[in-house]
C-alpha cells in the first residue's frame, strides 16, 4: 500500500506564524490529501518538518529530509505545499529526485 508523506519546512522563526507559517502549510497538505490521494488508496504516512532550517542546506542535508528520504518506499509520495518549501534549487531538486528513484 503506498503512503503519501508531508514536509514543511520555514527558513526563520519568524515565518512560523506567517501565511506560509508551519501550520499554514500542513493544512494544505493534508486538505490535498484528504481530497486527491485518499481516495485512491494512499495511506497517511506523517509530517516531516524542518522549522526555522535555512533554504541554503540542500533537502536531503536537512534533518527532515533525510529521515523522509529512508521512510521512502516505491509509489510513495511527497506532498509540499510550495516546491521552494523543499527545494533550495532546481539542481536540489533533480539530486534528491534521482534518490528518490534509486529506492
Amino acid at each position: 500500500m503506498p503512503y503519501a508523506f508531508g514536509y514543511r519546512r520555514v527558513s526563520t522563526s519568524d515565518q512560523k506564524d506567517s501565511d506560509l507559517g508551519l501550520t499554514a502549510q500542513q493544512e494544505a497538505i493534508e486538505a490535498h490529501f484528504q481530497q486527491s490521494l485518499k481516495p485512491k488508496g494512499f495511506e497517511w504516512g506523517g509530517m516531516f518538518s524542518d522549522p526555522a532550517v535555512s533554504g541554503s542546506k540542500d533537502f536531503l542535508s536537512r534533518e527532515a529530509g533525510s529521515e523522509l528520504n529512508l521512510r521512502l518506499h516505491r509509489g510513495d509520495v511527497v506532498l509540499f505545499h510550495k516546491i521552494d518549501r523543499g527545494f533550495r534549487s532546481i539542481s536540489d531538486m533533480l539530486g534528491a529526485l534521482s534518490v528518490f528513484e534509486q529506492r
